[in-house]
């Protein structure tokens, strides 16, 4: 009886967490990627340093993975990735 009561309150909780959680997961990347975006623009950076910054809110493998897809330099986006975590 325990069992299955804890098991209900564990239910009860993750649909109250859910939809604010999954709120946040998409709204933080994406205030990031357009904040640093918006910055960089602002400060007269060129189409392609904007696009070194973009992808600089991951790991460093994955960053320097789509900044070449998009068109960035992907050295310049692990130092970013990296200069970030110091």
């Amino acid at each position: 009886m325990l069992g299955a009561l804890t098991t209900l309150l564990i239910y009860q909780l993750i649909g109250e967490v859910l939809l604010p959680l999954s709120g946040a997961l998409l709204a933080g990347p994406a205030t990031a990627i357009v904040s640093v975006l918006g910055i960089g623009w602002a400060l007269g950076a060129s189409e392609t340093t904007l696009l070194s910054l973009a992808p600089k809110s991951v790991t460093a493998p994955i960053a320097m993975g789509i900044s070449e897809k998009i068109g960035g330099i992907p050295s310049l986006t692990a130092v970013l990735v990296i200069w970030r975590l110091i």
